[in-house]
């Protein structure tokens, strides 16, 4: 049996960058892998991304007034002793539609003792699983937002075709 672990997930340019740990029981081996996609990625997956903005405006609070506009692009996990350190980027995008994007990275300590927990801990990791779960559907399902059928637009009507 395989074991995957996500450890990295990034929508750029609407294209998904992953890294995860693979630990293979029939072998007893483990290594960690990226993936990278050039195709867009499925809704269910940038979904999954953007509901990590809760914890986003949870963390940094001034940000609660503008949840609209935060545009969560990923997240990555590093080891801190027995805990995690999870580092979820977004975008705060303009109020209008001139004016610049600010970044903005929220961090916080996930396994901590009881005392020390995050208060919303497991909104965190339940969001993490999700987004886990639809990227690893792209590294061993296939996933993409590609479909069985498309739509081909003529000057003179639409017709329906199948893909090869």
């Amino acid at each position: 049996m395989t074991n995957y672990n996500v450890t990295k997930v990034n929508i750029k340019d609407n294209c998904l960058d992953c890294k995860y740990e693979v630990f293979d029981e029939v072998l007893d081996e483990d290594y960690t892998s990226q993936y990278k996609s050039s195709k867009p990625v499925h809704p269910d997956l940038h979904d999954s991304v953007q509901s990590m903005g809760e914890v986003v405006v949870d963390l940094i609070p001034p940000l609660v007034r503008m949840r609209k506009l935060i545009d969560v692009q990923g997240f990555y996990i590093v080891p801190s002793g027995t805990a995690r350190i999870v580092n979820i980027y977004a975008r705060l995008r303009p109020e209008q539609s001139e004016g610049e994007s600010v970044d903005i990275t929220a961090r916080v300590k996930v396994g901590c003792p009881e005392g020390e927990r995050y208060a919303r801990e497991d909104l965190l990791l339940e969001a993490i699983d999700r987004c886990g779960e639809e990227a690893l559907k792209y590294i061993n399902e296939g996933k993409t937002f590609d479909s069985e059928r498309a739509i081909v637009l003529d000057l003179d009507c639409a017709t329906e075709t199948s893909r090869p």
